[in-house]
């Protein structure tokens, strides 16, 4: 199960939320950069893999991260 992974989404999702509705968004760059860099070490190898993609989409990040820690 994604226990890590799906708690750490949900806990940035609970900050970046409440941000989006007071007209104060995080850009998607932004929360993919800050969500990559916050990763356990043992994330490392996935995360050099998608810093290699140009264009990473946050859903697609999300989804990836999920797929590991299964």
């Amino acid at each position: 199960m994604c226990e890590f992974i799906t708690a750490y989404l949900k806990e940035i999702k609970d900050i970046t939320g409440p941000l989006a509705t007071i007209k104060a968004p995080i850009s998607e760059e932004d929360q993919v950069v800050n969500l990559l860099g916050s990763l356990p070490n043992n994330y490392s190898s996935l995360v050099t893999v998608l810093e290699t993609n140009r264009n990473l989409i946050l859903d697609h990040v999300k989804q990836a991260l999920i797929n590991e820690e299964q």
